[in-house]
């Protein structure tokens, strides 16, 4: 139907003769640099620089400090690792057929891209990157891409730039500043940044860039670009975003729901370039030979790595990656750097360059965080009570808990009082039709208060959340990072983002030395709106030296704390006198 003529260009080039950079942890892994044949085409120089001087003229900011976070979608759904755990259980997970690529004649294609506009020096490098907080582990010798400091600087088509525009997004966040160039520049990518940070677009423009350098899809072809979700939510989430910057590509959402599945056989049958799927569902699709095969796939992303692992992807992500050229540009984005998820990193990536944005695991330092210590599970409730006509005057409120029961429960207790706090409820026993209407009601404001299970924590994206409170704390450090993420996400035309409560009694002692790590390293102070301050620093103090892995029981007390003091952070819980280790099994 098309000939190699069809090609769409939108992208400027440069010679494909540097080297990928290798990441810290592969530096005893023998580099296996791809060297790709590609056709080379004239930049599209007048046009990038006429459109240079409308964007001026039009005075948007080029350069100004990112304040864009991910975008939003219009409806999302979700299943948590225990709802999915429970139907899938049972499921023939059996393999894909082993591929022989030998016997595959694949397409050449282009990977390199980006040009740079500017010339800097090692420490000018340097200085940037700790202006964006931002790491990039590379080997001595290795070539170095400069982060960009506007989206004109990464070389995108006119397209794009309008499109950004339309969105209203001035400037690259700072993993985008880092992933556009590395990205543009056929490089391998594990990008480990906190949630909301924006890394959703760092995938998809340079992808876009990717596909509109092929020509089209010819009948029967499967996609040129692959994004694998851990979840239906994700997926739809990005399918959304997708489709906001896919110009004349077609994108097609591969993933589980009831009533969808005829749909996305369509979508997939008319000719898709861009999947964005859920490993199971994309893996059923190619064993009924919906998808015929993955030989025109260029370039695939694993986004939220880390929480596919927790629901126990990994043998499929490998089987799928196994039909996928080996040559692709792969890129992997994650909140946290497991051992597992190394492991894959070293089997699936070709020398790849590790961006790392804050900490790994680190919050959103933008997010205020309060710790509310209190004496019983029973007070939490009259705590609530007391603070909710402030909570929901300033906006929307999230209300996380840890069990399925206790949400149905609290939500129930809060509707119990009538129209004063309205609340809908969302877990993975809600139907898909009442997921949608839960978030709809809530989107729309008619109830402002959401409570729900860490269904919620991963991707949620809704405006005008303000507050989010941790009425049970999370399983780990990483869920809560996410949880709080909710309303980091806010952070869009100046409206600075919200407040996370975290609500603490004695059980929770281990969960709450993490919780000081990690607001330590979120440059916060730990704040206690409590006047038993030697109770939780004797309560925190004993997490902490958990949390360090001496796995022994620990009584502490503070060393002459004031029991006023308002506030305190690591450095004084580290101060504390440990009077005794108790003997363990």
């Amino acid at each position: 139907l098309y000939s190699i003529s069809h090609l769409r260009i939108a992208y400027t080039t440069m010679d494909d003769d540097e080297i990928d950079p290798l990441d810290a942890f592969m530096a005893g892994i023998e580099a296996q640099v791809v060297q790709e044949r590609t056709v080379h085409r004239a930049p599209a120089v007048m046009e990038r620089c006429s459109f240079e001087e409308e964007v001026k003229e039009s005075k948007i900011a080029i350069g100004k400090a990112a304040t864009a976070t991910d975008p939003q979608p219009t409806q999302v759904f979700e299943e948590d690792v225990e709802e999915w755990n429970r139907v899938n259980k049972n499921q023939d997970m059996e393999e894909l057929a082993p591929l022989d690529h030998s016997t595959v004649s694949y397409e050449s294609f282009r990977k390199v891209f980006y040009k740079p506009t500017t010339t800097h020096t090692a420490s000018e490098v340097s200085q940037l990157r700790r202006e964006l907080d931002t790491r990039v582990e590379l080997r001595p010798g290795d070539a170095d891409v400069a982060p960009i400091q506007s989206f004109m600087q990464a070389g995108f088509s006119r397209q794009i730039l309008a499109l950004l525009m339309k969105h209203g997004l001035e400037a690259p966040t700072p993993i985008q500043s880092q992933a556009f160039p590395l990205a543009m520049s056929g490089r391998d990518i594990i990008g480990i940044a906190q949630t909301g940070s924006g890394k959703t677009l760092a995938f998809l423009l340079p992808m876009m860039v990717h596909i509109m350098d092929q020509r089209f899809l010819e009948k029967d072809e499967g996609p040129i670009a692959v994004i694998l979700s851990p979840t239906r939510e994700l997926a739809h989430q990005i399918y959304i975003e997708a489709k906001k910057f896919s110009m004349d590509a077609n994108c097609a959402a591969i993933y589980g729901g009831a009533g969808n599945k005829w749909d996305q056989i369509q979508s997939i049958r008319k000719g898709s370039e861009i999947v964005v799927a859920t490993p199971g569902r994309l893996m059923e699709h190619l064993r009924k030979r919906v998808i015929k095969n993955l030989h025109r796939v260029t370039y695939v992303v694993l986004d939220e790595a880390d929480r596919m692992f927790e629901m126990g992807f990994e043998s499929q992500l490998r089987s799928i990656l196994g039909q996928i050229r080996p040559d692709r540009q792969t890129l992997l984005f994650s909140a946290t750097f497991r051992r597992r998820i190394e492991m894959l990193a070293r089997d699936v990536l070709t020398n790849p360059v590790k961006i790392i944005v804050g900490t790994v695991g680190q919050a959103n330092d933008e997010i205020k965080q309060v710790a509310v210590v209190l004496p019983t599970k029973e007070a939490k409730w009259n705590w609530l009570l007391h603070t909710l006509p402030e909570l929901t005057e300033e906006g929307k409120l999230l209300i996380f808990i840890g069990s399925k029961a206790g949400v149905d429960q609290l939500a129930a207790s809060l509707n119990g009082l009538g129209d004063v706090y309205p609340c809908v409820s969302l877990h993975g026993d809600k139907s898909q039709f009442d997921r949608a209407d839960a978030l709809r009601r809530f989107k729309s404001g008619k109830c402002p208060i959401l409570v729900a299970t860490d269904v919620a924590a991963r991707g949620l994206d809704i405006k005008d959340v303000k507050n989010v409170v941790n009425y049970e704390v999370a399983k780990n450090i990483d869920t809560h990072v996410h949880r709080i993420g909710r309303t980091g996400r806010m952070g869009v035309d100046g409206v600075s983002p919200g407040t996370a409560y975290t609500v603490l009694t004695p059980k929770d002692y281990e969960f709450a030395g993490h919780l000081v790590n990690n607001m330590d390293l979120s440059n916060q102070p730990v704040r206690f709106p409590s006047p038993k301050l030697h109770f939780a620093l004797v309560m925190i103090y004993v997490g902490v030296v958990r949390a360090l892995g001496s796995g022994r029981q620990v009584a502490a007390v503070s060393a002459q704390t004031p029991p006023w003091a308002p506030a305190f952070n690591l450095r004084l819980i580290r101060s504390i006198v440990v009077i005794d280790f108790f003997k363990t099994g």
